[in-house]
């Protein structure tokens, strides 16, 4: 950000396109920045809410939510699937988070398929039709900062999933990816069932 805009303002008469492509690559910087503060935000917030009370809830009104939002957001057809729903006990706005971030990355990297959610008792699965996610990767993309190699040249700090993968944790439960039949990329949420 900073050498664009000092070149900028040392090169009053930089070529209109030049200058254009420059604002544009300053633009692009200025939302990668944006997002990573966003997510460390969240971060750091999903830490504090740990300490609040629980409720119950179930998986099925987690993903309407969801989908209501991020469809209105990107315009993407977004299908959600409900069979045997379960209540569950923990913090709806973590999961909510957490299914977002599954939703997001299926949008980042999905092509324009459409995305399924479908949810089964206290496991949640978003389902795309991109190129899925490498073997080499499968073991890492839920920690922080890490960027599948896919990945690396398009936008995003590596904090999305792992922030999935804590609120899983926190909640008793896990996440994972695996290969999607007909092709693209599998993530399960796993909660476990609120206690009789």
């Amino acid at each position: 950000l900073r050498t664009g805009m000092e070149i900028l303002q040392r090169n009053e008469d930089l070529p209109a396109e030049d200058r254009e492509r420059l604002l544009a690559n300053l633009n692009a910087e200025l939302t990668e920045l944006g997002n990573l503060v966003s997510e460390l935000v969240e971060l750091a917030s999903d830490r504090t809410s740990m300490d609040e009370p629980t409720s119950e809830f179930t998986l099925d009104a987690v993903a309407r939510s969801v989908a209501e939002r991020a469809t209105a957001r990107s315009g993407r057809e977004i299908r959600v699937s409900v069979s045997d729903p379960h209540p569950v006990e923990g913090h709806p706005a973590m999961v909510e988070r957490a299914v977002g971030n599954l939703v997001d990355n299926a949008l980042k990297y999905g092509g324009d398929a459409p995305i399924d959610i479908e949810v089964d008792g206290t496991t949640l699965h978003v389902c795309d039709r991109g190129p899925g996610v490498a073997d080499d990767d499968k073991g890492q993309v839920f920690d922080r900062f890490y960027r599948a190699t896919a990945a690396r040249g398009m936008s995003g700090s590596g904090l999305g999933l792992s922030i999935v993968a804590d609120i899983a944790a926190h909640h008793g439960g896990r996440v994972e990816v695996t290969d999607r039949e007909g092709g693209g990329a599998r993530f399960t949420l796993h909660l476990p069932p609120r206690s009789p």
